[in-house]
């Protein structure tokens, strides 16, 4: 019987190829076993996501709902103290206008509750933006205890509060794992009671004292000393100084022969204690208080705290004054 010559030409394996069926060496899957396994973790997978991405998603909307009810009244006022920080500090960062102290104002306002005080130096600060970046920095600084000045940090203020800006709230929309969602919730829960007294403390404060660097380090250039009402944003004091603000005058210690070691001269290379004590005589001599030398006042009390030894700009100690080399400062006008 003939094969219709219409009929295709059945497929078999090629002359001179194995059949793939025979070759030993290659793994038979079983699919009918594999795929309903495959479909099963895919869908386990997809579940899981969904899943978290759906409790992420209320996680976020009861964070922020939380959020904005446990700080509607804490935010606002902090966020125009910080605000009102950044405006004043950018507002003297021109030329030096002179020397300015309100009439009336006296270092008796200041010594009826902390000040508010912080630290910039002007080549770091070209826009109003460029301020906080700047304040933030943890300058050492002897200012204020030379000033005898009780003070409360701004760039402690800045860190404790930036849970309350908005910044915070659009940093949390876009977090979309539960996990860190959750740790966000027990972390606002811990500032909360935490910072809270602190923050409307420094929110209600009268007074906020800047010290300017003109230069790239402290003892490098002049320093300017800027005090506010924040009630009101009226300048009250403005001052300026540098280390030769200050005459280092020996004084023979009863006892010492020859009044002891010598003692360094007004061209001598300052520690940031002396620097900084000889911008606080100016401040201290514009509001008619008496001013110190410049290693007693290098140890007196900050803010709980009783320095050892005078720092250098970067913050690192200096050798500590003997007591042949004291020292009286007077300023020079």
């Amino acid at each position: 019987m003939h094969d219709d010559p219409t009929e295709p030409a059945r497929q078999g394996p090629q002359r001179g190829m194995l059949d793939r069926d025979a070759l030993p060496f290659l793994p038979k899957v079983r699919w009918r076993f594999w795929i309903p396994i495959i479909v099963f973790i895919v869908g386990m997978l997809a579940a899981y996501f969904i899943s978290d991405h759906r409790r992420g998603r209320r996680l976020r909307a009861q964070l922020i709902a939380e959020h904005t009810l446990l700080t509607q009244s804490l935010a606002p006022p902090y966020r125009d103290l910080r605000a009102k920080v950044e405006r004043l500090t950018f507002s003297v960062l021109g030329p030096w206008q002179g020397t300015y102290t309100e009439p009336g104002f006296t270092s008796e306002q200041l010594s009826r509750e902390p000040v508010l005080f912080g630290r910039v130096r002007v080549g770091e600060i070209h826009r109003l933006e460029d301020v906080e970046r700047s304040i933030r920095h943890r300058y050492p600084d002897q200012i204020a205890s030379c000033a005898g000045i009780e003070t409360e940090q701004v760039y402690e203020a800045y860190r404790r509060g930036d849970f309350l800006m908005p910044s915070y709230v659009e940093g949390v929309r876009g977090i979309s794992d539960g996990d860190r969602l959750a740790a966000l919730r027990q972390d606002l829960q811990f500032r909360l009671e935490r910072d809270t007294h602190d923050i409307v403390q420094w929110s209600r404060r009268n007074y906020f004292v800047l010290a300017v660097d003109e230069a790239a380090l402290s003892i490098d250039g002049p320093t300017r000393v800027y005090i506010w009402d924040l009630r009101t944003s009226r300048l009250l004091l403005r001052a300026r100084g540098d280390s030769g603000s200050t005459m280092i005058i020996p004084v023979r210690i009863a006892g010492m022969p020859g009044g002891g070691l010598p003692v360094p001269t007004g061209g001598a290379a300052l520690t940031l204690t002396e620097h900084d004590c000889s911008v606080a005589n100016v401040v201290r001599e514009q509001l008619g208080i008496q001013t110190l030398s410049v290693h007693s006042a290098g140890n007196m009390e900050h803010q709980g705290e009783q320095p050892t030894a005078a720092t250098t700009d970067g913050g690192a100690p200096a050798a500590p004054a003997m007591a042949s080399d004291a020292a009286a400062a007077v300023p020079t006008h």
